[in-house]
């Protein structure tokens, strides 16, 4: 082939492998170097090219390729840091983002009903929970008996459960009159109406001398988040990405701060810490991080790792074959000079 068009055909190959590898280089940079991006990527373009054109001519010339392999050697390991930076976040990036919430979420998850149990477990809660718990036993058996259809009204059976709700209160109810025995339904309902409001009231007076007010509005919050991330799956769905991280951690770090705030000093509770940066492939740390120690998938780190470099050996592979020293001048003899100098054809 003629060695014009071989040499058209190798600079052609270089600018097309030099381009590729500044587009990936370009976006595997992009998110550690912001707007430094496009001028460090020049100079690997530059590099590149300008290597892989000495590598040619010192394969040409004969001379030692030693010089400008160094040369290409330094450029392209820059070069493939980036591009493989970009194709294992392209490969990796849906399968990152789902193990990285499944895991951060099993975290958030038992940090929270552990914090929960530990809650439900004072003394204040379990008093005044149980005392609840009495309380609405007591005004169900109360407007059961004054609607009973044998005995309607309020007599001595109704009597003993007004006695058990001022007991379990610890203070008489206010004096209400009595639906007397045959009275009414709406009398009747009235009346229980009237009781049962003065009974939660002054209950919920007497539980904010204590901790439980506070008990409950925590314990309803925790409920709340653990309905709202019930499942990773919901989060994967509503394609929230990564960036939920950051709202975990910040709904898991208040949760302990107001949690420590109720419970006794010894007895603290401390939550894993949330990374809100992990999963972050597309920055050349974590995409290193993710590829060759945690290899979560061996076929895109190896194919990653392939494709990077490929595209930058292939110009210097190209060299080496097509412009072997000498074979530009194959197929032609020099002349000869006979022993009076003359020429010899």
């Amino acid at each position: 082939m003629n060695r014009n068009i071989i040499t058209i055909l190798y600079y052609l190959l270089v600018l097309i492998c030099v381009g590729i590898s500044t587009y990936l280089s370009y976006f595997g940079y992009k998110s550690s170097f912001g707007g430094l991006t496009l001028p460090f990527v020049a100079i690997l373009a530059i590099g590149l090219f300008a290597a892989d054109i000495l590598i040619r001519d010192s394969r040409v010339s004969g001379k030692s390729m030693m010089p400008p392999l160094l040369l290409f050697a330094l450029f392209a390991f820059f070069s493939a840091v980036s591009n493989f930076n970009f194709l294992y976040t392209t490969f990796m990036q849906n399968d990152v983002v789902n193990q990285t919430l499944a895991k951060q979420y099993i975290i958030f998850r038992t940090a929270l009903t552990d914090t929960r149990t530990k809650l439900t477990q004072l003394d204040a809660f379990t008093f005044t929970e149980q005392k609840r718990i009495e309380l609405d036993r007591e005004l169900a058996r109360l407007r059961t008996q004054i609607f009973d259809d044998l005995r309607p009204g309020c007599g001595e059976r109704c009597r003993s459960h007004l006695a058990q709700i001022e007991q379990i209160l610890g203070k008489p109810l206010t004096d209400f009159a009595l639906p007397q025995p045959g009275a009414s339904e709406t009398v009747m309902a009235n009346w229980f109406e009237r009781v049962r409001d003065a009974a939660l009231a002054d209950f919920n007076k007497l539980t904010e001398k204590n901790s439980f007010p506070e008990l409950d509005r925590l314990i309803q919050d925790i409920d709340n988040l653990l309905l709202k991330y019930d499942t990773p799956q919901r989060l994967i769905a509503q394609n929230q990405g990564l960036s939920i991280l950051q709202t975990l951690a910040k709904e898991s770090g208040e949760i302990e701060r107001r949690a420590n705030a109720l419970l006794p000093a010894t007895a603290p509770v401390t939550h894993p810490k949330i990374d809100p940066t992990l999963g972050r492939l597309g920055e050349i740390v974590y995409s290193l991080q993710n590829g060759f120690v945690d290899r979560p998938n061996i076929g895109a780190t190896a194919m990653s790792s392939i494709l990077a470099i490929v595209i930058d050996i292939f110009p210097i592979m190209f060299a080496l074959v097509a412009f072997a020293p000498g074979l530009a001048t194959a197929g032609h003899q020099p002349k000869r000079r006979g022993r009076a100098g003359t020429i010899i054809d």
